[in-house]
């Protein structure tokens, strides 16, 4: 009996504290605004993918923001997604039973994004993609760039602060196949 009764105790406290050490809160300690977002990632970015046949090619993509959506009264609807963890405090008077949840909540922005996509080789001639830019972090010190290719294949960044993307992901879909390429690099101009 004893030893069913601990179990419970020990089950309902990892149950329950991943609820408790992270609240839905309003408040939040973003260092960056949905402006930022914005700066950060539109305008002109020129890189080198490695095409699924191993040929090298350059490309640029021009990130913009996609129009204002309206709602019923004409107000626009632009916003950022965020969801925040933030500082969590724990009580003190239970710490002794309560385990800090590794991971149990990420702090997170994210910013829909279009984009037109130019290769040398003319694999990709002002391709219209629909992306989206995270940062998973409060602070805008690294970013991720992810946009959907029309075949269903998709580009993926991640970038740094300074606009400098070293890896990633690039693939296309070729008659319901992957056919994987290589991201090799990208920089903001």
């Amino acid at each position: 009996m004893k030893y069913t009764l601990t179990l419970c105790i020990l089950a309902a406290a990892f149950l329950i504290n991943p609820l408790w050490g992270c609240g839905d809160t309003a408040e939040s300690d973003f260092s960056y605004d949905r402006q930022d977002m914005v700066e950060y990632s539109v305008g002109t970015w020129t890189g080198s993918l490695k095409l699924a046949s191993g040929e090298q090619t350059d490309f640029e993509l021009v990130i913009t923001e996609p129009a204002a959506q309206t709602d019923a009264q004409g107000l626009e609807l632009r916003k950022v997604k965020q969801s925040s963890c933030n500082q969590r405090q724990f009580s003190q008077r239970l710490g002794a039973y309560f385990v800090r949840p590794a991971f149990a909540c990420v702090s997170s922005s994210n910013l829909a994004i279009t984009a037109k996509l130019t290769t040398s080789d003319g694999s990709f001639r002002d391709q219209p993609l629909n992306g989206e830019m995270a940062v998973r972090s409060l602070h805008l010190s690294h970013a991720s760039l992810s946009f959907a290719l029309p075949d269903g294949g998709g580009l993926h960044a991640e970038c740094d602060a300074d606009k400098k993307c070293a890896s990633g992901s690039f693939f296309t879909m070729e008659q319901n196949n992957r056919a994987q390429g290589e991201f090799v690099s990208m920089t903001k101009n």
